[in-house]
């Protein structure tokens, strides 16, 4: 039997493998000890689908004349990942909008592993969010049953739009999250100012634009925070606190934003926008640009 990783041709000792299964889990072993993981498993010019391991996994290893394997490091693997996420929807949106039932349905039969696959590839509860965002969304636009409702068209291609462009960030986040990380400082800069607004514009019974700015602020904060976490934050500290005791404080008082927004207090969301959170934000914006060197844990 000929054993290939990344085209190149190995003297992997089967010690009593006897079945396809047993010697995909001993090279998935074997590649451990350099930080790979298996990314596709070729059986004589058959790709095998870890999904539907009865099809492949007792197949005999005399039966077997060549392994192709192709393997890649954690951030390889997550970023190629993402990748496939990205171009599915694209490819989702493009039959739509030529109204290609063929490709649609072929798109409807791979729709369950690249949902499935999401919060793997997005580590943490913004994974999830994201695979339920997606599911619901597919969910009301009818491609389940194999039938598009044509009145949802504009919101669904508004809805997924914004799940490519969270599929984006995330592998932005990993190909490289310094340079994400000050990217969303800037936004989140910009963003400042308009948040003593937030209290005028509920008084003025302009609601949604201020839970509007609440939500991108949010969504913001958890992605900055997001990305610090994957670093060593241990020497790091905001206005004499630790970065750990920071972005609880931070956390808290987010919480409690939310409250006074469900008992519609605009006098406290101002306070707490303009003297608690605004200048935490400022804080945080100025230690993240001061850093020129982050060290990942």
């Amino acid at each position: 039997m000929i054993i290939t990783i990344n085209e190149q041709e190995v003297d992997f000792t089967l010690e009593g493998e006897e079945k396809a299964f047993d010697i995909y889990k001993s090279i998935s072993s074997f590649l451990k000890g350099s930080n790979h993981l298996i990314y596709s498993f070729i059986i004589d010019d058959l790709e095998t689908d870890p999904e539907e391991l009865d099809k492949w996994k007792d197949k005999k290893s005399s039966d077997i004349t060549k392994i192709e394997v192709t393997a890649l490091t954690e951030k390889e693997y997550l970023l190629t990942g993402l990748l496939t996420v990205a171009e599915y929807i694209n490819l989702l949106l493009r039959s739509l909008s030529q109204n290609s039932k063929t490709t649609l349905d072929d798109l409807m039969n791979e729709y369950p592993s690249i949902a499935k696959n999401i919060p793997i590839l997005i580590k943490g509860n913004h994974g999830e969010l994201i695979a339920q965002y997606l599911n619901l969304t597919v969910e009301k636009s009818g491609l389940l049953n194999g039938i598009f409702i044509e009145s949802y068209k504009e919101t669904f291609f508004k809805e997924i739009t914004n799940i490519a462009e969270l599929i984006n960030s995330a592998a932005r986040e990993i190909e490289d999250p310094t340079k994400e990380l000050h990217s969303s400082i800037g936004v989140l800069e910009n963003l400042i100012p308009q948040l003593n607004d937030v209290s005028i514009l509920l008084q003025t019974g302009q609601d949604q634009k201020a839970m509007g700015l609440i939500i991108t602020l949010t969504e913001l904060l958890q992605k900055i925070l997001r990305i610090i976490s994957i670093f060593d934050t241990d020497n790091i500290h905001i206005n004499n606190e630790s970065y750990e005791s920071f972005s609880l404080n931070l956390n808290s008082i987010l919480n409690e934003l939310a409250e006074a927004f469900d008992a519609k207090d605009s006098v406290l969301i101002g306070d707490l926008l303009e003297y608690e959170i605004s200048p935490k934000l400022e804080q945080l914006s100025n230690v993240v640009k001061s850093i020129k060197q982050w060290g990942e844990k």
